[in-house]
Order: C-alpha cells, then structure tokens, then sequence
C-alpha cells in the first residue's frame, strides 16, 4: 500500500501579507518602523512632565504665599502682643502711682488732722488760760455787774454797795452808785431807786448824770407823778443837751402831755 502524502498549507502569519500603503501623515509600520509607539509615551510623558512642574511651580507658589501669610500674621501677633506688653505695662505703671497718690493723700490727711488736734487743743488752753481777775474794788464791781445781767438784782445790789464802801473815792463809785439805784429800779422799788439815782450828782466829774437824770424821770411816771416825771426830763433837756438820751426824753414828754 502506497502511503500517502498530504500537502499541508502554511498558516496566513507565515506567509507575509501585503498590508496596504498607509496615508500619508500617519503612522504606520511599514513607513516609520518600530520607534512610533516609543515617541508616543515620550511625548506623553514630556506632557505630563510639563504638567507636573506647572503643577509643582503652583504649588511653590502657593506655599510661598501661605508662608508669606504666616510670616505676616506672626508680625501682626508679635506686634498686638507688643502692644499688649506695653498697655500692660503702663496699667502697672499708672497703678503704682496711684498707690503712691493714695499714700501721699492718707500721709496729708494724717497731718491734717494732727495740725487740727493741735490747734483745738491750743484753742483750749487758750480759753483755759484766763486773764487774772481784778482784786479788790474792781473785782467787786465785775462780780456785781455779772449779777445784775443775769438778774439777780439782790445780789448785785450787795456787792455795788460793798464796792462804795471798799473805795468811796474810787473811778468806780460814782458807777456803782448808778447801778445801785437800777438794782432798786429793775426790783420795781421805784422810791428807793429816786433817792440812789439823786446821790450819783454827788460825784462831781460823774458820767453817769444825764443816766440817772432820765432814770428819775422813769421813776416817777412808774409812781405816776406826771408832773414830776415832766420835770425830770425837761431838766434833762435842758442841762444835758448833748446826752444821747434828750430825744428819747422828748417821746416819752410827748406820751405824757
């Protein structure tokens, strides 16, 4: 038996096919070989690159300015805590001398207040510290006058006459004896008063005459004795033209016309 033998075709990659022309302006393997998919990721990757270092120059930027920002608002925090120091600073400055205002204050009032307690305490000794009292018939006659403005006119009477009686000679008799007749004159011992009025003429270079001259003419117009208390104070008028009491004279003449 013959054997037999069969052609077996070859398969379509072993034969080289004819691949049509490709375009003009594009890739194709047979006119620019293997190198096109290599420049292909060059370029994809040169663009990519210049992507990245835009990316990278914003970044850069970005960061510049976010420090920039930080740096700005360290200053801004150094110079508000600055300024913090300083008002800070002055408060403790302008409290210290507060402290030391108030304490030159309480040091002044103290001293006010010893100057004061001085002072009251010399006023005191000052009031304390009378002048000596007259001795004698002078003393007499201030006690006795002391009497008569509190009205105790009983007592005052007693000491007028002891004054005449310690210096009938005296510059003050011829005043006790006046005061001796108003003691009398303000008891309402109207007689008593008239005859202790008419003794103080007795004293020649006496003051007190035109008083006890008006005091008369009180007496009697008291005892209501018109015509008398009349006579006393035209005598008054008319021997005492200058004395302070003529116009009270003339009012009271007038009252009784």
């Amino acid at each position: 038996m013959t054997a037999r033998t069969f052609s077996i075709p070859r398969h379509r990659a072993d034969v080289p096919a004819r691949l049509p022309d490709a375009p003009a302006g594009r890739w194709s393997p047979k006119r620019h070989g293997t190198a096109g998919p290599a420049l292909l990721l060059l370029i994809a990757f040169a663009a990519c690159s210049g992507k990245s270092a835009n990316l990278i120059e914003r970044m850069d930027q970005r960061d510049a300015e976010t420090r920039a920002e930080i740096e700005a608002l360290n200053n801004s925090l150094t110079s508000t805590y600055d300024r913090e120091s300083a008002i800070t600073e002055r408060l403790l400055q302008v409290e210290k001398t507060n402290l030391q205002l108030r304490h030159d204050l309480e040091q002044l009032r103290q001293q006010v207040l010893a100057l004061m307690e001085e002072l009251e305490a010399r006023a005191a000794a000052t009031v304390e510290i009378a002048p000596p009292k007259p001795v004698g018939a002078p003393g007499v006659y201030e006690d006795a006058r002391a009497d008569y403005l509190d009205y105790n006119y009983a007592k005052a009477l007693e000491k007028f006459v002891q004054v005449i009686k310690m210096a009938p000679l005296g510059e003050l008799a011829d005043n006790a004896q006046y005061w001796i007749g108003e003691c009398h004159y303000g008891m309402g011992a109207w007689d008593p008063a008239v005859t202790q009025f008419i003794k103080v003429f007795a004293y020649p270079n006496t003051a007190k005459a035109d008083d006890a001259q008006l005091m008369i003419a009180r007496c009697y117009m008291n005892l209501g004795n018109g015509p008398r208390a009349l006579n006393a104070y035209q005598r008054l008028v008319d021997e005492y033209p200058d004395s302070e009491y003529v116009e009270a004279a003339r009012k009271e003449m007038r009252v009784l016309q």
